[in-house]
């Protein structure tokens, strides 16, 4: 099994992010149409799903969408193995059945969107997000409230790709991604940032901004993860 043990001796240099960087854009290079078309079928379940009534099918688009999202990691991955886009390697992913409750629990991120927007916007911001009623919002304001949920997520960032590709249950895949939240902490930090940005500007990019960083910041997630837990599973 893949395991890490985290010391202060034993931590990767913030200049790891640039390998990060440049592996993840050539991985991102070998298929970049496919790769943007296919990750927005996340963002298309999820609209779908918030036609259901509020706020049941706007919690449960958060579900779908993150649990639908999760499969680019198998793509991705056929794709830095075997130098192809391959849609069928979905359905010989193994653990999938590990993905329900952990998208679940990726998807509560969403409560503290919910937070921030109290704060920024008081109950307008909880009808806003939760119910899709329209209220008056600076640009500024809604990009921050779409880029609260990095910070969230950063430290179990890992953890689908520890169950999708290295078979652990949810505990397990948990832990480890904390783990290697710490072991790489600095470089992670750095890809968060471009992550926060990318959704800091989406209002004033009409989303332009995510979606098209997205593809990339993936590949550059799948290297990351290769780099922590791979390479240190042969160390």
């Amino acid at each position: 099994m893949n395991t890490l043990t985290v010391t202060p001796l034993h931590s990767l240099p913030a200049s790891k992010a640039n390998q990060w960087l440049q592996d993840g854009f050539s991985l991102f290079k070998q298929a970049p149409v496919k790769l943007f078309l296919f990750l927005l079928l996340p963002l298309i379940i999820e609209g779908i799903f918030q036609i259901l009534p509020a706020p049941y099918g706007m919690l449960a688009s958060k579900w779908a969408a993150t649990f639908v999202g999760s499969s680019a990691i198998i793509v991705i991955h056929h794709l830095a193995t075997h130098k192809v886009f391959s849609l069928k390697s979905i359905f010989k992913a193994k653990n999938w059945l590990s993905m329900i409750p952990l998208s679940a629990i990726l998807a509560s991120a969403f409560f503290i969107q919910l937070f921030v927007a109290k704060l920024l916007l008081g109950n307008d911001g909880i009808n806003l997000l939760l119910f899709s009623q329209t209220t008056e919002v600076t640009q500024w304001q809604l990009g921050i409230i779409f880029a609260s949920i990095i910070p969230v997520t950063l430290p179990v960032s890992f953890a689908s790709y520890c169950i999708l590709l290295g078979e652990k249950d949810v505990l397990h895949a948990l832990k480890s991604s904390l783990n290697a939240f710490f072991y790489a902490f600095k470089p992670m930090c750095l890809i968060a940032l471009i992550s926060f940005l990318s959704l800091l500007l989406a209002p004033y990019t009409f989303l332009l901004s995510a979606i098209i960083t997205g593809p990339i910041l993936t590949c550059i997630s799948y290297i990351a993860y290769r780099s922590v837990f791979i390479k240190n599973k042969e160390a």
